[in-house]
């Protein structure tokens, strides 16, 4: 009797959160086991739990079989409705599919018809998504990726193929670069394709397919994605040979701020991308966007710049600039970006793993030459 009673139990509890899951009121129901919405009334809990069970089950099967011949009727309008969504243009979305602008909208009244809700705003010939549009394109993005994953692994050998990646700055030349080649030398068949673009970029690209994996070095949050923090690099101040500062065997940071600065643009979260203090003010003589650029108006000592240690430790151990021991810039974050389900054979994970220990390995260089004992360091770098 008491195991019975235990089992009545569990099926009242199961009935009631069916229940409140499908909007019941649960908390009234269950007492009288009485169950008005579908049809069942009973004195008897057992006949009332066995009856509630058998009209939920059966109501969620026909749901089922409802959207399985909703899913049958759209499938073919689905990857227009991604090109439109994602553009929220006509015009541009007729130009990537090879269709006219008219056959496109007649496409999108009719899958918006069929699942009898709007996807869009419409604004005179400006379509933009609403609510419900974004949370169909996000789920699409994932479904595709998945098919996508799934023919590569049917039709491809996992590490073959072409493999999608974007970095920029100092991780391209120093970082990314470096574990392409290894990677390409471990495995021959498999084909890096690298692009510069900044974090917002990359994570659009990451979202739509376009890239496998994104790295770069600004804390950012995407919803879809999956990012994770690989380690850090360093910064510090840095002069030419030709600078007034470069042969001074002690240079106070008051001394060093009388002189001119050449600094990089603003990243994507407003900083400036040397992650200078705000709260310490400094002249600038010239603003540069590309890394290399900046190294080479350092080595040319008209202006003080700060670099990444790893983009100058080859002109250090040249004796070509100079480094300044005023330790104001924080460690620099580096991120790895990839969509949350991606990856079934582990290529994104991969040439994350690798990327990881590249970090290691020039994080311990660069410490050495920080402590003074540059000279030592690998010329691998």
């Amino acid at each position: 009797m008491i195991v019975v009673h235990q089992t009545l139990e569990c099926a009242e509890w199961f009935a009631y959160r069916i229940v409140v899951l499908l909007g019941g009121d649960g908390g009234n129901c269950l007492p009288l086991m009485h169950f008005p919405r579908y049809g069942i009334r009973s004195k008897r809990k057992s006949e009332c739990v066995k009856h509630f069970v058998q009209k939920i089950l059966k109501k969620w099967w026909s749901k089922l079989d409802d959207l399985q011949n909703v899913l049958r009727d759209v499938w073919d309008w689905l990857p227009v409705f991604r090109i439109v969504a994602e553009t929220e243009h006509l015009p541009t979305a007729a130009k990537r599919l090879h269709r006219t602008r008219a056959a496109i909208s007649r496409t999108i009244n009719v899958l918006e018809d069929r699942l009898d809700r709007e996807l869009f705003n419409r604004s005179g010939r400006r379509l933009v998504l609403n609510e419900s549009g974004e949370r169909l394109l996000r789920r699409l993005r994932e479904g595709m990726s998945d098919v996508e994953a799934g023919l590569r692994a049917a039709l491809e050998e996992p590490y073959s193929g072409t493999l999608r990646l974007s970095s920029v700055g100092v991780l391209t030349n120093h970082f990314v670069v470096p574990v392409m080649l290894e990677l390409k030398d471990e495995y021959p068949d498999l084909e890096p394709v690298l692009r510069n673009l900044r974090p917002t970029e990359a994570a659009e690209a990451l979202l739509q397919g376009e890239l496998d994996v994104a790295f770069f070095y600004e804390s950012m949050t995407f919803e879809g994605l999956h990012v994770d923090k690989l380690g850090t690099t360093t910064s510090s101040i840095y002069c030419g040979r030709g600078h007034p500062l470069f042969d001074r065997e002690s240079v106070e940071l008051d001394e060093l701020l009388e002189h001119p600065f050449s600094v990089p643009g603003l990243g994507d979260t407003g900083k400036v991308m040397d992650d200078w203090p705000t709260d310490q003010p400094r002249e600038i003589g010239m603003r540069i966007m590309l890394l290399e650029s900046n190294v080479r108006i350092c080595r040319s000592g008209q202006f003080v710049t700060v670099l990444p240690d790893i983009a100058a430790l080859e002109w250090v151990k040249r004796e070509e600039i100079r480094r300044f021991d005023h330790d104001l810039l924080p460690p620099t974050p580096l991120y790895a970006a990839r969509r949350e389900r991606q990856d079934a054979f582990g290529r994104a994970a991969t040439v994350i793993d690798m990327m990881r220990a590249r970090i290691e390995v020039v994080t311990s260089e660069i410490d050495a030459m920080r402590r003074g004992d540059g000279e030592n360091a690998s010329d691998d770098l």
